[in-house]
């Protein structure tokens, strides 16, 4: 086998260093597979797109019938460089990690955390559903029987105008988070009570947003263009690979009261596994909108078949039922209950 070795560097006092740590990722490969070197390339990165020496390595690889190796795939001054070659394409192009990389990669996956939350002393109000919701928010992160916290630091935004660019628990919670290579979750960066918002500024700590108001879905949506008189209605505001299903009323009139029970089935290796059932309680359902039911993972939940029972108290009294089922969110995204149909008449 034969190899071009396309090295790259930022050209400045660090290139020396760069260079050494890649060669060193390169002799490892070239100790495991035995390839011959038939060319090396160094590229001096600018932060712009255009690499020329990359062009020349390609060139050289596929005048030699070489495998171009990229020596490392990791941004300097911009963004990341990963080339690829496609099925049967020629030259192949191969990129190597680095130590300083593959360590990246576990520092992002850590089972450490840091929980970093933000308040503002003399807005209680605001201040305190804002917690709440951080707390809640950033319990959903985090996996008791996965997961250990390390700790917690509270962020109070209104710091003396003199020390507003200096934020103490951030410093502590960062030093934290290097000292044993834990993720820090930050409970949100938007503005709290009257400050400004929180721009991370930080790059070597790998971190999580765990609220953001924009990130909100609606608990009502009004629709007008209904396919069904009731359905299952998947949106597209995705958040965290999540998108919301609502239980949309086209019926005309409005329902009281909506019970939701659901069940998810998958096959793995050869035997039924199923989902604990849900069943959760929604108010009222005004006709032509829609009713927050739940995130509905789109990686996760994709791998099962999901069935819905539905059911619907009318102001009258009269009850309704039907089911669905989905194996990932439906194309058109829409679900019908198509056996929708009355089980009790009005107590009137």
């Amino acid at each position: 086998m034969k190899a071009v070795i396309y090295f790259r560097t930022k050209g400045n006092a660090k290139a020396d260093v760069d260079l050494t740590q890649q060669r060193e990722t390169v002799a490892s490969w070239l100790a495991e597979t035995g390839a011959e070197v038939v060319g090396e390339f160094v590229e001096t990165e600018t932060g712009r797109n255009a690499r020329p020496t990359f062009g020349r390595a390609r060139r050289a690889a596929l005048e030699c019938d070489a495998t171009l190796v990229v020596a490392t795939t990791k941004a300097f001054g911009g963004s990341a460089f990963t080339p690829t070659s496609g099925f049967g394409e020629r030259p192949a192009i191969l990129c190597l990690r680095d130590a300083e990389e593959i360590a990246r990669e576990a520092w992002k996956r850590s089972p450490l955390l840091v929980c970093y939350l933000r308040s503002a002393s003399g807005e209680e109000t605001a201040s305190s559903s804002t917690l709440a919701k951080q707390r809640e928010r950033l319990a959903d992160l985090i996996v008791p029987a996965v997961h250990t916290v390390l700790g917690e630091f509270i962020e109070d935004e209104r710091r003396d105008e003199a020390t507003s660019a200096v934020r103490p628990a951030l410093a502590a919670a960062l030093d934290l988070c290097r000292q044993h290579k834990a993720r820090l979750l930050i409970g949100t960066t938007d503005a709290i009570g009257s400050g400004a918002a929180f721009l991370p500024e930080f790059r070597d700590v790998p971190y999580e947003v765990a609220y953001r108001q924009q990130d909100e879905w609606p608990a009502i949506i009004k629709i007008s263009d209904n396919p069904f008189a009731v359905g299952l209605h998947f949106g597209d505001h995705l958040v965290r690979n999540c998108v919301p299903v609502y239980v949309v009323n086209a019926t005309g009139g409005d329902f009281a009261e909506v019970i939701v029970e659901s069940i998810g089935t998958t096959m793995m290796d050869d035997e039924v596994l199923k989902t604990s059932l849900s069943q959760k309680l929604l108010g009222r359902i005004p006709a032509g909108h829609g009713c927050l039911l739940e995130g509905y993972d789109l990686f996760f939940d994709s791998d099962f078949t999901t069935e819905y029972e539905v059911t619907a108290r009318t102001p009258d009294g009269s009850i309704f039922q039907g089911t669905a089922a989905t194996n990932g969110r439906p194309t058109s995204r829409w679900l019908p209950i198509s056996d929708w149909a009355q089980l009790s008449a009005s107590r009137a």
